[in-house]
């Protein structure tokens, strides 16, 4: 089978979109965890099948799936990528800067704005009304809260686990969601942390306590799992997806952690509220560092292709000589980081993926080209401090 496809992503949370308006496309559970596979597929938190739309008003349809095959009802980076979707390829009315998306939770209005090229730039999507009723979430407990009007909800559902018992607010956003908020991370037993590490929402092995949550018997048909904490800047947040596991950010998520932190008393109602992501500025810079220093070995040391008359088969020389670089790249710009410099400006320099590309840019009877890259280092660092000193 061959598949023409797309791959958006908002804030790191990545989808495989096909166009299937002719609804010809059946994929199995199989299929779709090939194609979302980081190591022999593409690569996503999901699928995103673009049918045409199940309104009179509607745009098109998203229909959603996810990474283990299963279906979702609504995702809420999903639906802005899929307003992209629309937008750049002239299947919205782009001069309205407008849309509305079909989806499995009902129509999501969308407001959009483009650039001179007539590219979306920017999306709002409208997520909703969010659904209390603990049968509709669902969860299988008794309303334990009431919101200000009185509506009643599951707001301090007490779970016991392996690792202590965690309350949770029972929040619907077109799909469930639990959300745990931590006001004291020491509290939390050592297991739940790397060795040695400062207890904190970053250090969190999330991997642990989201898939027992996710699949516990209170919830029917499995649920987000999110945790979070209230900071002085707004709400920090980490999720564990219900179908394909952590991710970068969780826009359906987001919604229910506002929802929670609001009803339980921890944020201002009527305020406007920042929910931070791992895919925006959750985690410190340092670590924002490990991470995109993890993806270059990953995709320029460890990956490899075959068929590239380069990778078939690369000298121990060579090996050695791209580790050295990728670390060297990692002390230069540990450097900028412990100076102030965020790692959203190291992004803006096109180093990293430089680096990524040595071991096919770099012919191995040339390793003398190895030079070349550490005076690029060398250019980037003193760029990036001239630019913001």
């Amino acid at each position: 089978m061959e598949l023409s496809f797309a791959k958006l992503h908002g804030l790191g949370n990545d989808f495989v979109f096909i166009d299937d308006r002719d609804r010809a496309l059946k994929l199995t559970d199989a299929q779709v965890s090939y194609l979302c596979d980081r190591h022999f597929g593409i690569g996503a938190d999901g699928v995103i099948l673009v049918r045409p739309a199940t309104s009179e008003e509607g745009d098109g349809y998203m229909h959603y799936i996810n990474a283990d095959g299963t279906l979702a009802q609504m995702c809420g980076n999903g639906v802005r990528c899929f307003a992209k979707y629309l937008v750049d390829r002239e299947l919205a009315d782009v001069a309205s800067g407008h849309l509305l998306a079909d989806t499995l939770a009902g129509p999501r209005p969308i407001a959009f704005s483009v650039d001179a090229g007539g590219k979306m730039t920017e999306a709002t999507v409208n997520m909703g009304a969010p659904i209390l009723d603990p049968a509709l979430v669902p969860v299988d407990a008794a309303p334990d809260s009431r919101m200000a009007d009185g509506t009643p909800y599951v707001g301090h559902l007490r779970l016991d686990s392996p690792w202590g018992a965690f309350e949770f607010a029972c929040v619907s956003m077109g799909n469930p969601h639990a959300v745990c908020l931590v006001d004291d991370w020491a509290a939390l037993p050592d297991e739940l942390f790397p060795a040695g590490a400062e207890k904190s929402l970053s250090t969190l092995r999330i991997d642990l306590p989201g898939p027992f949550f996710e699949t516990h018997p209170a919830f029917p048909e499995k649920t987000n799992v999110e945790f979070a904490s209230v900071t002085d800047e707004g709400i920090a947040m980490r999720v564990w997806e219900r179908g394909c596991g952590e991710t970068l950010a969780c826009g359906t998520g987001a919604c229910a952690a506002v929802i929670a932190a609001t009803e339980n008393g921890f944020v201002e109602k009527g305020k406007d509220i920042t929910v931070k992501l791992i895919g925006g500025d959750v985690l410190p810079d340092d670590q924002k560092l490990t991470l995109e220093i993890a993806r270059v070995i990953r995709l320029g040391f460890l990956q490899q292709n075959a068929f590239h008359p380069e990778d078939t088969c690369v000298p121990l020389a060579k090996q050695k000589l791209m580790m050295e670089t990728i670390l060297y790249l990692y002390q230069k710009s540990k450097v900028l980081i412990s100076m102030g410099m965020p790692m959203s400006v190291l992004r803006e320099d096109p180093i990293f993926d430089k680096v990524i590309s040595i071991k096919y840019d770099v012919e191995n009877s040339r390793l003398d080209k190895f030079e070349d890259y550490k005076k690029a280092i060398d250019k980037f660092y003193d760029d990036v401090i001239a630019r913001n000193a």
